[in-house]
This record gives C-alpha cells, structure tokens and sequence, in this order.
C-alpha cells in the first residue's frame, strides 16, 4: 500500500509548499482517511467536520482536492467519484 500512497503525499506536500491557496487544517494521511470514510460510509460534511474537528467547509475541499488526486492516480473511476445530484442539488 505504501508505493501506490507515496505519490500522492508528495502531491499533497508540494501542493502545500508552493502556497495556491489555503492550508490544509488536516495533516495528508487524515485527509486520505477523511475522504476514505467519505466514500465507504458516505456521512455528512457536518459529521466528518465534526469527527475530524474542521468546519464542513474544510471538509469539502478536502474532498474535492483528494478525490480529484484519486481519480487521477486510478485507472478506472469508481462509480462513488462521478458527480451525483443529492436531494439538495448541491453537486460535489
């Protein structure tokens, strides 16, 4: 597991050294566990703030950075990354 992980944490640490935007409140592998528990259980942005201790805004792009690095590392896209409409409308 370690070789197919170590290219995604230099992802996530240049990403961070270069500055594009925001720092992550979240250290890379609690990250990947945040969008692993994401996409295994599927809570809410509410519960995974609140389990991880960040906002659900944090949550979000958390999501959004980290699934969109999975996506790009697999070869095939699970059925859980394409975007779906919840009853809110909200698209992630």
């Amino acid at each position: 597991m370690r070789s197919v992980t170590a290219p995604l944490w230099s992802v996530l640490t240049v990403n961070a050294l270069f500055g594009s935007g925001r720092w992550p409140q979240l250290p890379p592998r609690e990250q990947v566990l945040l969008s692993v528990i994401w996409l295994r259980l599927y809570p809410t942005q509410e519960v995974l703030g609140f389990l991880f201790g960040v906002s659900d805004t944090n949550v979000l792009r958390t999501l959004r950075s980290i699934l969109s690095l999975l996506e790009a590392a697999g070869r095939d896209t699970p059925c859980v990354l394409l975007p779906r409409v919840p009853a809110n409308g909200v698209v992630l």
